[in-house]
């Protein structure tokens, strides 16, 4: 099964501050990070019937035109026969399942939606953004690299520490009524992919203070070379940003001089020859063995890169094919740190989802445009220890497996093309004051950009977060429905009135708006179906003949969404994740007061898609969206 984004819809905005959402040390009257964990409710099975009944409704939009008929009668034919037969008989067993797991689609989520995917990571999984200088008045400049680094690394090694004292506040919906999950939070942090043959695994050495002892060093790659640095001063406390300068400073200097082997370049390769290769470094040496460890177990790792990229866009790809000499794929985060201060990053997607990252992200943001995370971490004021680097024996085979892996990642590092841009004509304000969700409205312009351009209606995957359940994570919204294809051909009609365009405009947003609260609820169709087809492989059963099924393909099932969308929230932090598919697009945005971000991606093999052509859609889109909402209605 193909994995799907992450992030949701969550409806509160962010505070001024980095101690907005962080309570002080000592604040009894404040919960802890996790204390609401335990007592959320258990993940909801929605019936076979209602499942069923909502894959229907959204098989419509793509039984149009010729064909559409009988497409649309054997998908009715195919649900009857699922509903009777198979799909009844799993769905009891899933029943059982749920009644004894609190969870009951974790376990295969994480497993079939990420860890058995046996592509490279990146460019293909992982999460990319890049952090928006112009909203902290930073500029561009040579040497900045360095000194960007430094402020960044220690605001982020302050959250760190944050977590580790469960400082951070539960999250909550808007109107604080609803907690949700901050389990994926524990994997921010010490976490490792860890690549195997056939499914890999996933190591988190992370540790809250009362739960016991945590790994607080941090690897920085440079050059092809591997350091490690001691995040915490030998009192405890985070190393200060003077501090990390010398330490940062030192290491560019060495590497610099000399480059080294370029074993992170191994961790971008298939997760099958990734594990091979991994298995025999740490068989060649006891000190490989630690040196992995090492790595493995820390906070995070970091890259000091030499490329300037001069735009969001370029920090992005750069980001994602880049120099994968510098990059290790496995770690849950990789801030990437340019040398003219363009600064970057890489989360793997597998263990948490956008809005975990973008969280994370914030704080760092906010902090350093108040100077500093000083107000609720105090830093160090001794001398930090000298960073050291972590060599790794070699062998023929190993030399030999780096230089086919530089030779063959190269023509890799540029399969995914993207595009960052600030859409400004105007932002959530102007969509709020017409009482619409921003969220709503900007899916609908997706969905007409990709029909101007495109002349069809695209199967669009929308990220909705469960996380008001145990663990949970996501379920899809299925954002094009019969609605939204009235509304979009209306659009396109020059004959039809600004009054009928912006009804049906309305209609599809009300629409929307009803299948995400359905979707946060797990009342998609999605998780219920992908659960069903888990538990026939894992009993070991037949896949019943409902998932080869046309419609099931053309509608998005088996990760066949064209459109793999995702509001990552109404700050300035974004980023994106590469298509789901070959002609497909990865459509990410953020929503700010005075304008609408999108990070856009598509893959350059793709005769079918372009990047650039759709914002220019989509700016025309929102555009035309804004001349009906404005277009006076005359009274008959």
């Amino acid at each position: 099964m193909q994995k799907q984004p992450g992030g949701g819809r969550g409806d509160g905005g962010g505070g001024g501050s980095p101690w907005a959402f962080v309570r002080a040390p000592g604040d009894a009257s404040a919960e802890a990070t996790f204390a609401r964990d335990e007592a959320l409710p258990s993940m909801p099975l929605p019936p076979l019937a209602a499942t069923l009944r909502r894959w229907l409704d959204s098989v419509r939009p793509h039984a149009l035109g010729d064909g559409g008929r009988q497409l649309q009668e054997d998908a009715r034919g195919a649900a009857r026969a699922f509903e009777a037969g198979d799909g009844a008989r799993l769905h009891g067993r899933l029943e059982e399942r749920a009644r004894n797991q609190r969870n009951w689609v974790e376990k295969w989520w994480l497993q079939g939606a990420y860890l058995s995917l046996r592509e490279p990571l990146i460019p293909f999984y992982s999460m990319c953004g890049a952090l928006p200088l112009n909203d902290l008045g930073w500029t561009l400049g040579k040497g900045k690299g360095i000194y960007h680094a430094a402020q960044y690394l220690h605001c982020l090694v302050a959250f760190w520490v944050i977590l580790r004292k469960e400082l951070l506040l539960p999250s909550t919906s808007a109107d604080k009524k609803t907690y949700f999950s901050m389990s994926q939070f524990r994997f921010l942090f010490n976490t490792n992919r860890v690549p195997q043959e056939h499914c890999d695994n996933l190591a988190n050495f992370f540790k809250t203070e009362k739960e016991g002892d945590c790994p607080s060093h941090v690897i920085i790659l440079s050059n092809g070379r591997i350091f490690r640095v001691n995040a915490l001063a030998p009192d405890g406390a985070p190393i200060s940003f003077s501090e990390w300068l010398k330490i940062l400073t030192k290491i560019a200097a060495v590497t610099s001089e000399e480059k080294g082997p370029g074993i992170p370049i191994l961790t971008c390769d298939k997760r099958a020859i990734w594990a091979k290769n991994r298995q025999h470094l740490i068989e060649l040496s006891l000190q490989n063995k630690v040196n992995m460890l090492e790595i493995e177990s820390s906070m995070f790792v970091a890259a000091l890169d030499e490329d300037e990229p001069s735009t969001e866009t370029e920090t992005i790809f750069l980001s994602m094919n880049g120099n994968y000499r510098n990059r290790w794929a496995d770690k849950s985060i990789c801030p990437v740190f340019f040398n003219n201060g363009a600064v970057g990053g890489l989360c793997d997607h597998t263990a948490f989802d956008g809005a975990i990252s973008v969280t994370t992200l914030y704080f760092v943001f906010l902090a350093l445009m108040q100077g500093g995370p000083e107000h609720i971490v105090a830093d160090s004021q001794m001398k930090a220890l000298d960073p050291e680097e972590l060599t790794f024996t070699l062998d023929s085979e190993m030399n030999s497996e780096l230089e086919k892996a530089k030779a063959e990642l190269v023509s890799k590092t540029s399969l995914v093309a993207v595009v960052h841009e600030n859409f400004a004509e105007y932002g959530r304000d102007f969509v709020q004051s017409h009482r619409l969700h921003p969220d709503s409205f900007t899916q609908m312009a997706l969905q007409l950009a990709y029909y101007r351009m495109h002349g069809k209606p695209a199967a669009t995957y929308e990220t909705a977060t469960t996380r008001a359940f145990y663990n949970g994570r996501t379920e899809t919204l299925r954002t094009c429905t019969m609605e939204v294809v009235d509304w979009v051909t209306a659009m396109l009609d020059t004959h039809r009135s600004a009054a009928d365009k912006k009804a049906l405009l309305k209609r599809a947003i009300q629409r929307h708006d009803q299948l995400m609260t359905e979707a946060k609820g797990n009342a998609g169709c999605d998780r219920h179906l992908f659960g069903l087809y888990c538990l026939a492989v894992e009993e070991g059963l037949p896949i019943p003949d409902f998932y080869s099924q046309p419609a099931y393909l053309k509608s998005g099932g088996g990760g066949n969404f064209i459109l793999s969308t995702s509001l990552l929230g109404y700050t300035p932090i974004g980023g994106g994740v590469s298509p789901m598919c070959l002609n497909g697009y990865g459509c990410f945005y953020n929503l700010m007061n005075d304008r609408l971000c999108f990070t856009i991606s598509v893959f350059k093999a793709s005769r079918e898609t372009s990047a650039t052509r759709f914002y220019q859609n989509l700016h025309r889109s929102l555009m035309d969206m804004k001349n009906v909402l404005e277009q006076p209605i005359s009274k008959m």
